[in-house]
């Protein structure tokens, strides 16, 4: 899916469309020179993926994980949560709660407090 970024400062995309400090992107709309840019100029930090056994109360979920080669945030957010279920024998909704939690993590402590 491509790599995932913090925004360090508010970026504005134009036409009124404003990404918050904390927030989290892929940045898909933009270049790589111009990704580096916002990079170098300390506008934005890719997201280091933590394995998920890292987060609080996942490691029961990370071993189920594991076995699908799925080690760390990023690769289970970008993995398909239909699939996920069927292999897991669990319900969509419940992947899908597991990964907006996993968002939250990886969101900076304030935009948690904020609700996102």
């Amino acid at each position: 899916m491509g790599k995932l970024y913090r925004v360090l400062g508010r970026l504005n995309r134009g036409k009124n469309k404003i990404i918050e400090s904390g927030s989290l992107t892929r940045l898909q709309w933009l270049e790589e020179k111009d990704v580096e840019t916002l990079i170098a100029v300390g506008a934005v930090a890719e997201v280091a993926s933590p394995p998920l056994t890292a987060l609080p109360g996942w490691k029961l979920r990370a071993n189920k994980l594991f076995p699908l080669q799925i080690t760390d945030a990023i690769q289970f957010l970008d993995s398909d949560s239909g699939e996920l279920a069927v292999k897991l024998e669990t319900d969509q909704r419940a992947i899908d709660r597991w990964k907006a939690e996993v968002r939250q993590w990886l969101l900076t402590p304030q935009k948690r407090k904020s609700g996102g």
